[in-house]
């Protein structure tokens, strides 16, 4: 009676073809079942059967290669999804600074300061010019104020009469009473304006009490 005849197989695994007797799969590596049919035949009768039992040892040491490819490649992707790469941050660079040569002084940069400017000085106000009567002219004007003559009063009337130019009023001056025969004697006579009609100081008279002086009057002024 003859024995049944090994046929090929298939891999559980990945589904490759396997030849009888094969121990492992040439596609994936993993170990086959025993094969139902050759798994009661001795050893030697595999291993000394001629040609047979030479193509089935190929076939294993083969297959063993394989397996062990197939391992070592599963082995290495299985390291390299595990190992992390830490990174340590980088540094953050800053910009070089300038150096100057051998000899030379690089210019540093300094922050403006806001200076206030200096106060402008202003020139003193030359005090207005006093005029005197004209000589020899009879004519009318504004009497601002009379001061007794004395040798210390000169000095007053002159002070009035500089704060009436002050004021704005034209043609400021100081006059002694004594030497006009329309005025009383003994004063020193602060005027203002030298006009050839009573009316025109009369005009000037309202600009001089707008200034402060309600005293005042006109009054002809006769040699």
């Amino acid at each position: 009676m003859s024995r049944p005849q090994p046929l090929e197989r298939e891999c559980p695994e990945c589904g490759g073809r396997a030849a009888a007797g094969q121990e492992y799969c040439l596609e994936c590596g993993r170990r086959l079942p025993a094969d139902p049919v050759t798994a009661g035949l001795p050893r030697r009768r595999l291993a000394g059967g001629g040609g047979a039992g030479w193509a089935l040892l190929a076939t294993g040491v083969v297959a063993l290669i394989a397996a062990s490819a197939v391992s070592a490649f599963q082995l290495a992707d299985r390291k390299g999804e595990s190992t992390l790469i830490a990174t340590s941050p980088q540094p953050e660079v800053l910009p070089a600074t300038e150096t100057a040569p051998a000899g030379e002084s690089v210019p540093t940069q300094t922050r403006e300061t806001a200076t206030e400017p200096p106060p402008v000085k202003q020139a003193p106000r030359s005090p207005r010019r006093l005029i005197s009567w004209p000589k020899d002219t009879s004519a009318w004007t504004i009497v601002l104020a009379s001061v007794p003559v004395a040798p210390a009063n000169r000095a007053v009337a002159t002070r009035l009469a500089r704060d009436a130019a002050d004021q704005g009023l034209r043609q400021v001056g100081v006059l002694t009473s004594s030497g006009f025969s329309s005025l009383h004697p003994g004063y020193l006579v602060v005027f203002s304006g030298v006009y050839s009609t009573q009316t025109a100081a009369e005009q000037a008279l309202s600009r001089a009490r707008a200034a402060g002086y309600e005293a005042g009057y006109t009054r002809e002024i006769v040699p």
